[in-house]
């Protein structure tokens, strides 16, 4: 397999202003640091109005250090400071597959 490597973010939100603001914030921080640092994708999940499952891979386990390093770490501690329950699990991508059908060019980005 590859060297993939995910961090998956839980947050639980006090309200659905806060997550859409904190979607919008990290849509900014991603576009400028993640993807020019080996952020390969990622992908949120809406549990709920106030829940989000924030799933973030990384092209190796030195990148995903490296964008904790530069921004990362204290954006989370910050969002907690704020309330948000944050809980973090990471770990080597094992698997990474999708349906022989889908074409990723057609997709739009957020």
């Amino acid at each position: 397999m590859s060297n993939f490597y995910c961090r998956v973010f839980k947050q639980t939100f006090m309200n659905e202003f806060s997550k859409k603001s904190m979607q919008d914030f990290l849509k900014n921080f991603t576009s400028k640091v993640g993807y020019s640092s080996g952020l390969v994708m990622r992908l949120n999940v809406d549990l709920s109005n106030t829940q989000r499952m924030a799933i973030n891979v990384y092209k190796d386990k030195k990148s995903a250090m490296k964008i904790w390093d530069v921004g990362g770490k204290d954006i989370v501690n910050q969002v907690k400071e704020s309330g948000v329950k944050v809980e973090i699990q990471e770990g080597q991508v094992s698997v990474f597959d999708f349906g022989p059908d889908l074409d990723l060019t057609k997709l739009k980005r957020y």
